[in-house]
This record gives structure tokens, C-alpha cells and sequence, in this order.
């Protein structure tokens, strides 16, 4: 039986040398996923459209509808983190899937810095910046048409997103066991985020921070494509569990507020400091 070659070690190829490892099997399946020409174009930039919503750098999609029969378009991307590579590479994926496209083939993820989805007639490469310049796949496709997928203008009278803010409260548990089932729902609703997350605990005896400070942490979550989930316990606060899985510990204050201020302040901080990182005089 002849083994089916990598889809990564068939991207580094040369042409010729792809044309003729391209075994039966992996064209057939390849083929049964694959559009028309138009189509394909339009699902490259579903996948660019994705991936820019995840902060990707350098989206370029590359036609090799008249070079290859390896697929019709290359989508290109660049990120800085391993957490931001795989947040790239769940939008793309559950955009497409979203749009009914099927997903032939993955390979990399975990501590792997190149990522590849195989859509059949798009094949999605994202890359950490210097592994993409080591195998530049631009160059290897030099010859055929390329498109440089920028990111959507903001006018200068429409703000610019923040973030998605969405409050889950929980009924407040009572008996034997209470806040060990509260920290059961509190941590089964981190699993169910798309992409990279990190948990933050609010507790009196965690660390303080100026608005400042708070938006240098927030900054650096959104650049990962990160998101947060902040725990704010009831009367009887939070679980040791919850607080041992939280990344950082904010305290609001030393005082002891009630839940309902806590979830105020917290919620108006977070609002002062994406003002801050867009550069707004709000929190002046």
C-alpha cells in the first residue's frame, strides 16, 4: 500500500514533485469537497474574513485554480502566539462549517506553530510568523496570482468593537456541597467557549489595579484572540477549586461590596479599559 503523503510535507514541495505524490485516495476524497472556481473564491474569503476576526497578520490568498490541482486557493496567515494560532484556526473552521463547507483534513495544533485545514478546494495555512518566512509558500507560488486580504476599515465615525459581553448568573446553591456544584457550572461554562480562554477570579484578597493596568491585562488577551471568563461568587464566594484554576485574582477593593455592586464595577472597569486601549479620554 502506498503511504498517503503529509498534507504539510505536500505544501513544501515543489510542483512536479506534488503532481506526482498526490496518490488516488487523497484526490478522490480531495475532489468530492471541492466547487467551482467561484465558489472556492468566495470560501477563501470566508476563511481570510475568519481569521481576520482573530487579529491575523499578512491574510493572502494564493489562486491556483490554472497552476494545481492540489486545490483551487491558499489562504496565508500569520500569528504571534501558539493561543492565537489555534483561536485563528477555530474561527476558520467553525465559519466554514457554519457555511456548510466540510473539513477534509487537519494537521498541526498543540505546541505545533504551523496549522493547516484542508477544505478540499481551500486549504488554510496558519502560520507563526517565522515559521511562515522560513517556508514562504509565497515564493514557492510565485507565479500565480495572489491577493492581499486587509482588514475592514473602521469609518471614523463608527466606533470600533470592544468585545462580546455575555452575564451568566447562576441560582445560588445551598445544603452540603453547594459551592462545589457552583464551581462545577462555573468551570463547564469555560469548556464551552470557542477558542482560547482564561479564568479570573474577583476576590477581596486578590490584586489591585489601576484602570491602567487593567487595560495592559485586557490588551493582551484580546491580541491573543483570548477570552475571559471572570468568576464573581455569591454570598459565600468562590470554590477553592474555581480559585486554583483562575489564572489572575483581581480585587476591586479591600472593603467587602455586595455581589450585585461587585458586578457592576467589574463590568464598568472592563468597559474603562478597552476606552483606554482605543485611546479614549473616558477614563481621564
Amino acid at each position: 500500500m502506498v503511504k498517503k503523503p503529509s498534507q504539510i510535507a505536500l505544501s513544501q514541495h515543489s510542483r512536479r514533485e506534488r503532481r506526482n505524490e498526490d496518490d488516488e485516495h487523497r484526490a478522490a476524497v480531495r475532489e468530492g469537497a471541492r466547487g467551482a472556481g467561484a465558489e472556492a473564491l468566495r470560501t477563501a474569503r470566508l476563511a481570510a474574513e475568519a481569521a481576520l476576526d482573530k487579529k491575523a497578520e499578512e491574510v493572502l490568498l494564493v489562486d491556483l485554480r490554472e497552476r494545481s490541482s492540489y486545490a483551487d486557493f491558499l489562504v496565508l496567515c500569520s500569528g504571534s502566539s501558539d493561543r492565537q494560532l489555534e483561536a485563528v484556526a477555530d474561527s476558520v473552521w467553525m465559519r466554514l462549517k457554519e457555511g456548510g463547507h466540510r473539513l477534509v483534513g487537519k494537521e498541526g495544533g498543540g505546541a505545533g506553530r504551523w496549522l493547516l485545514l484542508d477544505f478540499g478546494d481551500v486549504v488554510v495555512h496558519v502560520f507563526h510568523q517565522d515559521e511562515r518566512h522560513h517556508y514562504d509558500l509565497e515564493g514557492l507560488w510565485a507565479d500565480a496570482p495572489q491577493i492581499r486580504v486587509e482588514p475592514r476599515p473602521v469609518a471614523a465615525h463608527e466606533p470600533a468593537p470592544a468585545a462580546a459581553l455575555e452575564l451568566v448568573e447562576l441560582a445560588a446553591a445551598s445544603g452540603p456541597g453547594a459551592l462545589e456544584r457552583e464551581a462545577d457550572a462555573i468551570l463547564g461554562a469555560q469548556a464551552k467557549l470557542k477558542g482560547a480562554s482564561e479564568v479570573w477570579a474577583l476576590d477581596q484578597r486578590g490584586v489591585e489595579l489601576t484602570s491602567e493596568e487593567l487595560a495592559q491585562r485586557i490588551g493582551r488577551l484580546r491580541d491573543a484572540s483570548s477570552a475571559l471568563l471572570l468568576c464573581i461568587g455569591g454570598d459565600e464566594g468562590l470554590s477553592p477549586r474555581v480559585r486554583a484554576a483562575a489564572r489572575f485574582t483581581w480585587s476591586l477593593s479591600r472593603l467587602t461590596l455586595p455581589h450585585r455592586l461587585a458586578r457592576l464595577l467589574a463590568v464598568e472597569q472592563l468597559y474603562r479599559a478597552f476606552e483606554i486601549l482605543r485611546g479614549s479620554p473616558y477614563h481621564k
